[in-house]
Protein backbone atom coordinates (compact mmCIF):
# COMPACT_ATOMS: atom_id res chain seq x y z
CA UNK A 1 0.00 0.00 0.00
CA UNK A 2 2.83 2.44 1.05
CA UNK A 3 4.57 1.79 -2.32
CA UNK A 4 1.40 2.63 -4.58
CA UNK A 5 0.70 5.92 -2.32
CA UNK A 6 4.25 6.71 -2.86
CA UNK A 7 3.58 6.08 -6.82
CA UNK A 8 -0.16 8.35 -7.24
CA UNK A 9 1.85 10.92 -5.33
CA UNK A 10 4.97 10.61 -8.17
CA UNK A 11 2.46 10.58 -11.02
CA UNK A 12 0.87 13.99 -9.42
CA UNK A 13 4.06 15.42 -9.00
CA UNK A 14 4.80 14.55 -12.69
CA UNK A 15 2.14 16.10 -13.89
CA UNK A 16 2.73 19.49 -11.64
CA UNK A 17 6.16 19.43 -13.11
CA UNK A 18 4.86 19.26 -16.70
CA UNK A 19 2.60 22.66 -15.76
CA UNK A 20 5.33 24.27 -14.04
CA UNK A 21 7.91 23.72 -16.78
CA UNK A 22 5.04 25.11 -20.03
CA UNK A 23 4.56 27.79 -17.21
CA UNK A 24 8.70 28.65 -16.88
CA UNK A 25 9.31 28.42 -20.82
CA UNK A 26 10.69 32.33 -20.59
CA UNK A 27 12.96 30.83 -18.64
CA UNK A 28 14.14 27.32 -19.40
CA UNK A 29 14.41 25.47 -22.63
CA UNK A 30 12.75 21.83 -22.72
CA UNK A 31 12.96 18.84 -24.68
CA UNK A 32 12.92 15.62 -22.75
CA UNK A 33 15.69 14.83 -20.61
CA UNK A 34 17.61 18.13 -21.93
CA UNK A 35 15.69 20.82 -19.88
CA UNK A 36 18.26 23.54 -19.40
CA UNK A 37 17.94 26.62 -17.46
CA UNK A 38 18.79 29.22 -19.38
CA UNK A 39 20.56 31.72 -16.31
CA UNK A 40 22.56 28.88 -15.29
CA UNK A 41 25.94 28.07 -17.12
CA UNK A 42 25.49 24.17 -18.99
CA UNK A 43 28.92 21.96 -18.52
CA UNK A 44 29.94 19.85 -21.74
CA UNK A 45 30.21 16.00 -21.06
CA UNK A 46 32.32 14.78 -23.39
CA UNK A 47 35.71 15.94 -25.35
CA UNK A 48 36.06 17.57 -28.32
CA UNK A 49 32.35 18.56 -28.41
CA UNK A 50 32.15 20.22 -31.91
CA UNK A 51 30.46 23.85 -32.03
CA UNK A 52 29.15 24.45 -35.31
CA UNK A 53 28.36 27.82 -37.48
CA UNK A 54 24.38 26.18 -37.89
CA UNK A 55 22.49 23.88 -35.87
CA UNK A 56 23.64 20.67 -38.02
CA UNK A 57 26.53 18.26 -38.50
CA UNK A 58 26.43 19.28 -42.21
CA UNK A 59 27.68 22.96 -41.06
CA UNK A 60 31.41 24.04 -40.66
CA UNK A 61 32.91 23.24 -37.56
CA UNK A 62 34.62 26.51 -36.39
CA UNK A 63 35.67 25.34 -32.95
CA UNK A 64 35.56 22.77 -29.92
CA UNK A 65 35.26 22.33 -26.24
CA UNK A 66 36.34 20.23 -23.23
CA UNK A 67 34.41 18.46 -20.83
CA UNK A 68 33.81 20.75 -17.96
CA UNK A 69 33.71 23.66 -20.58
CA UNK A 70 30.76 26.16 -19.44
CA UNK A 71 28.36 27.20 -21.88
CA UNK A 72 25.54 29.46 -22.34
CA UNK A 73 22.55 28.71 -23.99
CA UNK A 74 20.99 31.46 -25.69
CA UNK A 75 18.24 30.10 -27.85
CA UNK A 76 16.80 26.87 -28.71
CA UNK A 77 16.15 25.55 -32.25
CA UNK A 78 13.56 23.25 -34.24
CA UNK A 79 16.77 21.49 -35.80
CA UNK A 80 17.62 17.88 -33.57
CA UNK A 81 19.31 15.03 -33.70
CA UNK A 82 19.38 11.63 -33.16
CA UNK A 83 22.54 9.49 -31.57
CA UNK A 84 21.33 5.89 -31.14
CA UNK A 85 19.06 6.16 -28.32
CA UNK A 86 19.63 9.60 -27.65
CA UNK A 87 17.56 12.69 -29.30
CA UNK A 88 18.44 16.51 -28.60
CA UNK A 89 18.07 19.66 -29.97
CA UNK A 90 20.56 21.66 -31.52
CA UNK A 91 21.29 25.03 -29.28
CA UNK A 92 22.73 28.48 -29.99
CA UNK A 93 25.24 29.37 -27.47
CA UNK A 94 27.81 31.79 -25.54
CA UNK A 95 30.99 31.03 -24.05
CA UNK A 96 34.32 32.41 -23.66
CA UNK A 97 37.40 31.22 -24.91
CA UNK A 98 40.97 32.58 -24.63
CA UNK A 99 39.70 35.53 -23.25
CA UNK A 100 37.32 36.09 -25.77
CA UNK A 101 33.44 36.31 -26.06
CA UNK A 102 32.14 33.54 -28.89
CA UNK A 103 29.15 32.24 -30.13
CA UNK A 104 27.78 28.93 -32.13
CA UNK A 105 25.85 25.69 -32.33
CA UNK A 106 26.20 22.99 -30.16
CA UNK A 107 24.00 19.32 -30.03
CA UNK A 108 22.38 19.00 -26.66
CA UNK A 109 23.35 15.63 -26.44
CA UNK A 110 26.81 16.81 -25.68
CA UNK A 111 26.13 18.66 -22.38
CA UNK A 112 25.65 17.56 -19.10
CA UNK A 113 22.06 16.77 -17.88
CA UNK A 114 23.63 17.83 -13.99
CA UNK A 115 26.43 19.22 -12.45
CA UNK A 116 26.83 20.29 -9.07
CA UNK A 117 30.04 21.50 -7.31
CA UNK A 118 31.66 20.87 -4.05
CA UNK A 119 34.68 21.54 -2.18
CA UNK A 120 36.41 22.29 -5.21
CA UNK A 121 35.29 18.83 -7.32
CA UNK A 122 32.75 19.04 -9.75
CA UNK A 123 30.28 16.24 -10.47
CA UNK A 124 28.85 15.97 -13.89
CA UNK A 125 26.26 13.40 -14.58
CA UNK A 126 24.94 12.84 -18.42
CA UNK A 127 24.23 10.49 -21.19
CA UNK A 128 26.86 9.89 -23.23
CA UNK A 129 26.44 7.01 -25.75
CA UNK A 130 24.29 3.88 -26.38
CA UNK A 131 25.10 0.50 -25.82
CA UNK A 132 24.07 -2.55 -28.55
CA UNK A 133 23.28 -6.05 -27.04
CA UNK A 134 22.60 -8.99 -28.85
CA UNK A 135 23.86 -7.97 -32.12
CA UNK A 136 22.34 -4.82 -31.88
CA UNK A 137 19.06 -6.12 -31.33
CA UNK A 138 18.83 -4.69 -27.74
CA UNK A 139 20.21 -1.51 -26.76
CA UNK A 140 21.04 0.24 -23.85
CA UNK A 141 22.12 4.26 -22.57
CA UNK A 142 25.19 4.85 -21.13
CA UNK A 143 25.20 7.59 -18.42
CA UNK A 144 28.33 8.38 -16.85
CA UNK A 145 29.34 10.41 -13.28
CA UNK A 146 32.65 12.35 -13.78
CA UNK A 147 34.49 14.48 -10.97
CA UNK A 148 36.44 16.97 -11.96
CA UNK A 149 38.83 19.25 -10.45
CA UNK A 150 40.75 21.96 -12.14
CA UNK A 151 38.66 20.94 -15.41
CA UNK A 152 40.63 17.52 -15.21
CA UNK A 153 38.77 14.41 -14.78
CA UNK A 154 39.78 12.78 -11.87
CA UNK A 155 37.57 9.63 -11.48
CA UNK A 156 34.29 8.47 -13.68
CA UNK A 157 31.60 5.92 -13.40
CA UNK A 158 29.21 4.51 -16.12
CA UNK A 159 26.16 2.23 -15.80
CA UNK A 160 23.34 1.04 -18.35
CA UNK A 161 19.81 2.19 -18.74
CA UNK A 162 17.36 1.30 -21.05
CA UNK A 163 16.08 4.63 -21.71
CA UNK A 164 16.57 8.43 -20.93
CA UNK A 165 13.81 10.01 -18.81
CA UNK A 166 13.92 12.56 -16.26
CA UNK A 167 17.72 12.72 -14.19
CA UNK A 168 18.63 14.41 -11.13
CA UNK A 169 21.32 14.35 -8.97
CA UNK A 170 22.38 15.14 -5.10
CA UNK A 171 25.27 15.29 -3.02
CA UNK A 172 24.37 13.65 0.06
CA UNK A 173 26.94 13.67 3.13
CA UNK A 174 28.90 10.72 4.50
CA UNK A 175 25.95 8.64 5.58
CA UNK A 176 28.52 7.94 8.85
CA UNK A 177 31.08 6.31 6.76
CA UNK A 178 34.40 6.10 7.96
CA UNK A 179 37.25 8.00 4.75
CA UNK A 180 33.93 9.41 2.32
CA UNK A 181 33.43 12.98 2.01
CA UNK A 182 30.65 12.56 0.46
CA UNK A 183 27.66 10.19 -1.54
CA UNK A 184 26.45 11.40 -4.44
CA UNK A 185 22.66 9.90 -5.37
CA UNK A 186 21.71 10.01 -9.29
CA UNK A 187 19.16 9.02 -10.88
CA UNK A 188 16.96 7.88 -14.43
CA UNK A 189 13.51 8.59 -12.99
CA UNK A 190 11.52 6.51 -15.43
CA UNK A 191 8.32 8.49 -14.52
CA UNK A 192 5.36 5.92 -15.79
CA UNK A 193 3.61 2.57 -14.90
CA UNK A 194 6.20 -0.26 -16.10
CA UNK A 195 8.98 1.76 -16.86
CA UNK A 196 11.96 1.39 -14.45
CA UNK A 197 13.67 4.05 -12.36
CA UNK A 198 17.68 3.68 -11.97
CA UNK A 199 19.15 5.21 -9.01
CA UNK A 200 23.33 5.01 -8.54
CA UNK A 201 24.88 5.60 -5.40
CA UNK A 202 28.74 6.58 -5.40
CA UNK A 203 31.11 6.70 -2.41
CA UNK A 204 32.93 9.45 -3.04
CA UNK A 205 36.50 9.68 -0.60
CA UNK A 206 37.84 12.76 -2.20
CA UNK A 207 39.63 11.16 -5.32
CA UNK A 208 37.98 8.41 -6.07
CA UNK A 209 34.68 6.72 -6.89
CA UNK A 210 32.81 3.55 -5.09
CA UNK A 211 29.89 2.43 -6.44
CA UNK A 212 27.18 0.34 -4.90
CA UNK A 213 25.05 -1.79 -6.73
CA UNK A 214 22.41 0.02 -9.49
CA UNK A 215 18.65 0.18 -7.91
CA UNK A 216 15.73 -0.30 -9.68
CA UNK A 217 12.11 0.60 -8.87
CA UNK A 218 9.47 -0.19 -11.04
CA UNK A 219 5.55 -0.98 -10.62
CA UNK A 220 2.66 -0.95 -12.25
CA UNK A 221 -0.88 0.25 -10.16
CA UNK A 222 -2.73 -2.80 -9.37
CA UNK A 223 -0.25 -5.42 -10.97
CA UNK A 224 3.10 -5.26 -9.35
CA UNK A 225 5.87 -3.95 -8.24
CA UNK A 226 9.97 -4.22 -7.46
CA UNK A 227 11.08 -2.04 -5.25
CA UNK A 228 15.11 -1.64 -3.86
CA UNK A 229 17.04 1.23 -1.62
CA UNK A 230 19.89 1.55 0.56
CA UNK A 231 20.21 1.41 4.22
CA UNK A 232 23.12 3.58 5.67
CA UNK A 233 24.61 3.11 9.38
CA UNK A 234 23.72 6.21 11.30
CA UNK A 235 26.26 8.91 11.60
CA UNK A 236 27.88 7.85 14.32
CA UNK A 237 29.17 4.73 11.97
CA UNK A 238 31.88 3.06 12.92
CA UNK A 239 35.49 1.83 10.69
CA UNK A 240 33.62 -0.83 9.25
CA UNK A 241 29.95 -0.17 7.87
CA UNK A 242 26.92 -2.32 7.00
CA UNK A 243 25.36 -1.03 4.03
CA UNK A 244 21.97 -2.92 3.46
CA UNK A 245 20.59 -2.99 0.29
CA UNK A 246 16.81 -4.25 0.73
CA UNK A 247 14.69 -5.15 -1.97
CA UNK A 248 11.14 -6.17 -2.62
CA UNK A 249 8.68 -7.26 -5.03
CA UNK A 250 5.12 -8.40 -5.32
CA UNK A 251 2.52 -9.20 -7.20
CA UNK A 252 -1.38 -8.02 -7.04
CA UNK A 253 -4.70 -9.87 -7.80
CA UNK A 254 -6.49 -7.84 -10.38
CA UNK A 255 -9.96 -8.67 -9.05
CA UNK A 256 -8.82 -7.16 -5.78
CA UNK A 257 -8.05 -4.12 -6.56
CA UNK A 258 -10.06 -1.88 -3.57
CA UNK A 259 -8.15 -3.90 -1.45
CA UNK A 260 -4.51 -4.04 -3.15
CA UNK A 261 -3.75 -7.47 -1.28
CA UNK A 262 -0.03 -8.49 -2.43
CA UNK A 263 0.21 -12.42 -3.38
CA UNK A 264 3.77 -13.98 -4.11
CA UNK A 265 5.38 -11.12 -1.81
CA UNK A 266 8.65 -11.85 -1.57
CA UNK A 267 11.49 -9.61 0.07
CA UNK A 268 15.70 -10.25 0.38
CA UNK A 269 18.97 -7.99 1.17
CA UNK A 270 22.54 -7.84 0.17
CA UNK A 271 25.10 -6.64 2.83
CA UNK A 272 28.05 -4.30 1.84
CA UNK A 273 30.70 -3.99 3.97
CA UNK A 274 32.73 -0.02 4.25
CA UNK A 275 36.01 -0.47 5.91
CA UNK A 276 37.54 2.87 4.96
CA UNK A 277 39.29 1.91 2.23
CA UNK A 278 37.36 -0.56 0.60
CA UNK A 279 33.90 -1.84 -0.25
CA UNK A 280 32.78 -5.77 -0.17
CA UNK A 281 29.94 -7.32 0.07
CA UNK A 282 29.15 -10.30 1.99
CA UNK A 283 27.99 -13.53 0.49
CA UNK A 284 25.23 -15.53 1.23
CA UNK A 285 25.86 -19.12 2.13
CA UNK A 286 23.79 -21.75 0.32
Amino acid sequence: LKFFIMKKLGILCFFILCIWVSAQNNEEVYFGSYTFDKKVAQKVMVSDAKVREQPSYKSNKIDSLQIGDAVNITNITTHTHSAGLREAPWYEISYKKNNQLKKGYIWGGNLALEHQKKNGVEFLFGAVGTVSKDGGAYKQVKMEVLALENNKVIDKHNFLVDNLHFTSMEILNNKGLSGIKSVIRVENSGEACGIPTNTQYLLWNGKKFFPLDLLMNVGDAGVFYHSEEYIFPSDKGGVKSKIIMKMEEAEFDEDDNEKETPINQKTDEKTFIWDGKTLSQILKLK
